[in-house]
């Protein structure tokens, strides 16, 4: 029987949190944990459910108490006319799409995801359980929201706990996943479409008598994929520097194994695109990219070292698959990736009405 709840708020997580985790879930892992530094509140929270004082399902938590300015974790995630997932709806009218309410509890990790941990994971009272702790605590310290905002469809445990408690539902956006052959690009090729087929091929084509050639990255060219990164981050509206990125890849290959793929102009040639993939158990998941968009070579690139060359080195490390995350849904669709809806799911002890409110604005855009 599972006889307490204990939880923890600090920057450090229970001392056997680590321990129940799986390799593909560590981005529950409180090293991982330390990305949202400087994006979210220092506030963290550790949810865990203990059978005789074992742990056996948990979620962490971040509070957030004043605007973030990191739209993606921000109570405006939901708002329809400013969410950074815009581009998946239609306009809405700004009058009726009122913003989450602050103080907001976050139930979420890096990668975007929000999962629970444990071996009670799977079980759905012990899910129902967990959030039924999680929303009574909230309650009693006055969190106007809670939110899970990354839940995927495939999460049928923790998804069914979430709607058997009554949280509304928000369809936010999809999740791309691509399964690896073991015969690497060219096996998955050919299960795609034929006309798709011949544009893929004509596409790589095209780069390879540009004279692009793709590869590992080498130690020295890790700078210049900082400052691509930079490029990457300003187009997309983002205030950044060289030296925030250049710490950001570090922490990224601390974290986990990895891999870094880059194309080049020519063998010798500098980088026109890379992307960094951390290597989670079996799974590889695309952290980081960033491209040269002075250059004409660059948006083929881009697509080479994502998902051709990308699938080719995970098919040689025995990778079982590659996430791609969120948005940009029908380049990764045309590209063979197997697209996972991902629910946002609200609750709180706030205005009731209002977050119905938000959930019926978003809904409506579709």
């Amino acid at each position: 029987m599972i006889t307490d709840l204990t939880v923890t708020v600090a920057a450090e997580p229970p001392p056997d949190w680590d321990d129940t985790i799986e390799p593909e879930q560590a981005f529950a892992k409180a090293a991982w944990l330390t990305l949202f530094d400087g994006r979210t509140s220092a506030e963290r929270v550790w949810f865990a459910l203990r059978r005789n004082g074992v742990l056996v399902a948990g979620m962490p938590g971040h509070v957030q108490r004043e605007p973030s300015g990191y739209p993606l974790l921000d109570v405006d995630l939901l708002n329809p006319v400013t969410s950074p997932f815009l581009d998946q709806a239609g306009p809405a009218d700004p009058v009726t799409s009122p913003g989450l309410e602050l103080p907001c509890l976050w139930l979420v990790m890096p990668g975007l995801t929000t999962f629970t941990i444990g071996p009670g994971a799977a079980d759905p009272a012990t899910g129902a359980r967990l959030v039924d702790a999680i929303e009574r605590w909230a309650a009693s310290q006055g969190f106007a929201t809670v939110i899970a905002p990354y839940t995927s469809a495939q999460d049928t445990a923790l998804s069914s706990a979430l709607a058997g408690a009554g949280w509304i539902d928000v369809p936010l956006t999809e999740e791309a996943w691509l399964v690896v052959p073991a015969g690497g690009w060219a096996e998955h090729l050919a299960t795609l479409p034929q006309h798709r087929r011949k544009q893929l091929r004509r596409e790589r084509r095209h780069l390879a008598e540009a004279g692009v050639v793709t590869g590992l990255a080498r130690p020295d060219e890790l700078d210049a994929c900082a400052r691509l990164l930079v490029q990457q981050r300003t187009k997309y509206g983002r205030l950044t520097t060289l030296d925030q990125e250049r710490a950001q890849l570090d922490r990224l290959r601390r974290l986990a194994d990895h891999v870094v793929v880059v194309a080049r102009a020519g063998q010798d040639g500098s980088p026109l695109s890379f992307v960094l993939f951390s290597v989670l158990g079996a799974d590889w998941h695309a952290m980081a990219t960033g491209t040269d968009y002075t250059d004409e070579r660059a948006n083929r690139a881009y697509f080479e070292v994502l998902f051709y060359a990308a699938t080719d080195h995970a098919a040689a490390a025995g990778a079982r698959r590659i996430c791609y995350g969120h948005g940009t849904v029908e380049a990764k669709r045309r590209r063979g990736c197997d697209m996972v809806g991902v629910t946002a799911w609200l609750s709180g002890s706030g205005d009731a009405e209002r977050r119905a409110q938000v959930a019926r604005a978003w809904k409506e855009r579709g």
